[in-house]
């Protein structure tokens, strides 16, 4: 059972303004805005003549109303005023506002109040009450003390003012009857000045029943559309966690990836690197022995040098003939010596060659991995939920709410089929 002083602030506030509601008008989709505030949120966001809820983004498409639309103004017309709402608020703001009269007030007048009219919902001096109380329009009109009004309960205050359902056009006037042709309440002079052509005329006595119980049907229908939500909602915040958790797990695995190649790349470089030095240390003992052998036979070479200038400048032909074949003998191994050694000096550079795997995957890899959603990266569990709230959502909403093309404006009345033993006439799926 809902009460009305578990009811937060929020309930009364516009979501736009964020004050509370001013000409609450309800949506189809059963959100209140301010009338104003939505006039300017329409404005602002409609294509054409189409616009979202502020509350649920539910696209209100005004064409499927099947009403001339020829301005916004007029459009928003025709959503229905939230006079409870209002009621409700109005008897809670009684309750908590300063005890000044309303009728003062708006003279700019600040008289203490000492009544409050329950029809009205207006706060009265006693000047304004005697004035109240002798009007023709007002004078079969409710009214407590201020003190009552204060102590009195809000679900008790409430029941005492919707007792009496006054007509929305003719206020001194109670409703007795109801159009069904034009779906509205009426009083006994709205029946004979804007309902005398229509067929179905029902007593309110004999509706009421029926309409709380259809509306009482409504409310279970969006309970159970409801708890198939808060499913849908548990299955998503599972999701999000299951996909923050996939996206901490494949960044953990890219960079164990990196990690393993790096650890490969190092240890092939430390062994190219070994084999460079390698092959460093052993061409270089090999020029370093070529090289002192030259310097060896560099020095040698100045000696025999030497003596062959002296034998030339100071021998004499018997002398020179003496060392001739030993001379011409050494000076042909010697270049034969030197040929080979000039040879061997061009082979001496070190080259890197990069293995051809190697500079094959450096071309034709374009990262360590590719990313993709895959419905097997989750949880097992959640999978299971996903599918059992699916079932849930089936199951909780009953079949009546499921037609095969969605309706913009959710019927608060059934519409059943008439069955042989329903009499003609009778109030029960009246709408």
């Amino acid at each position: 059972m809902a009460s009305l002083t578990q009811l937060s602030d929020d309930f009364y506030t516009c979501v736009l303004c964020l004050e509370k509601l001013k000409d609450p008008r309800s949506l189809p989709c059963l959100h209140t805005v301010c009338r104003a505030c939505l006039e300017v949120h329409v404005q602002k966001t409609r294509d054409e003549w189409t616009f979202c809820c502020p509350v649920c983004e539910r696209k209100l498409d005004g064409a499927k109303q099947g009403l001339p639309l020829s301005s916004v103004d007029q459009w928003l017309e025709t959503f229905t005023p939230n006079d409870f709402l209002t009621t409700i608020s109005k008897v809670r703001s009684a309750r908590a506002a300063e005890k000044a009269c309303d009728i003062c007030r708006q003279e700019r007048v600040l008289v203490e109040a000492t009544s409050w009219c329950m029809n009205c919902l207006e706060l009265l001096c006693p000047d304004c009450r005697r004035v109240h109380t002798r009007s023709k329009a007002s004078r079969d009109h409710c009214l407590i003390s201020v003190d009552e009004l204060q102590n009195e309960n809000t679900e008790k205050l409430m029941k005492r003012t919707s007792e009496r359902a006054l007509c929305p056009t003719h206020s001194d006037k109670t409703v007795t009857t109801v159009c069904v042709d034009c779906k509205m309440a009426a009083c006994d002079v709205c029946v004979v000045q804007s309902h005398s052509k229509c067929r179905r005329l029902e007593q309110m006595e004999k509706v009421s029943p029926n309409l709380r119980a259809d509306l009482l049907e409504a409310k279970n229908r969006v309970d159970s559309c409801r708890q198939g939500a808060e499913v849908a909602r548990q299955v998503s915040s599972e999701q999000l966690s299951a996909l923050t958790l996939s996206k901490d797990n494949a960044i953990e695995e890219t960079r164990q990836l990196k990690e393993r190649l790096l650890d490969l790349v190092r240890q092939k470089e430390e062994n190219t690197l070994r084999h460079i030095e390698a092959a460093y240390s052993k061409q270089r003992a090999i020029l370093t022995s070529q090289r002192h052998t030259a310097e060896v036979t560099h020095q040698a070479l100045g000696k025999t040098n030497q003596f062959l200038d002296i034998l030339m400048t100071f021998g004499n032909d018997v002398d020179i003939l003496r060392n001739f074949d030993v001379i011409v003998k050494n000076v042909t191994q010697l270049e034969n010596q030197v040929g080979m050694r000039s040879n061997r000096a061009n082979s001496t550079v070190l080259k890197f060659n990069t293995d051809k795997k190697a500079a094959d995957f450096l071309k034709t890899t374009t990262g360590l991995g590719d990313v993709k959603l895959d419905k097997g990266s989750l949880r097992k569990t959640t999978q299971a939920e996903s599918a059992e709230a699916k079932t849930s959502v089936t199951s909780h909403v009953p079949k009546r709410a499921q037609p095969r093309q969605q309706k913009q404006d959710m019927s608060l009345v059934r519409t059943p089929v008439r069955s042989k033993t329903t009499p003609r006439g009778s109030s029960r799926g009246l709408f």
